[in-house]
C-alpha cells in the first residue's frame, strides 16, 4: 500500500501556525504557535528526508 505524500499537508499547517503567530498579540500564545510551526515544518522535512532515502534505496536495487 502507498502512503500519501505529507510533507505538503504539514507545510501548510507550518504556514497556518506561523500566520497565527503573526495576528496574537499575546507572547506566550504567540511563542506556543511558532513551537508548532518549527515541529511541523521538522515533520515536513523528516518526511522528504524518508521519500529521498527510498528513491535511493529504489535506484540502487535494494
Amino acid at each position: 500500500m502507498r502512503h500519501p505524500l505529507r510533507a505538503p499537508e504539514y507545510r501548510a499547517l507550518a504556514a497556518a501556525s506561523l500566520e497565527a503567530a503573526g495576528a496574537c498579540a499575546l507572547p506566550h500564545v504567540q511563542a506556543k504557535h511558532e513551537h508548532a510551526a518549527r515541529t511541523w515544518t521538522e515533520l515536513a522535512d523528516a518526511e522528504d528526508a524518508r521519500l529521498a532515502s527510498r528513491a535511493r534505496m529504489t535506484l540502487s536495487g535494494v
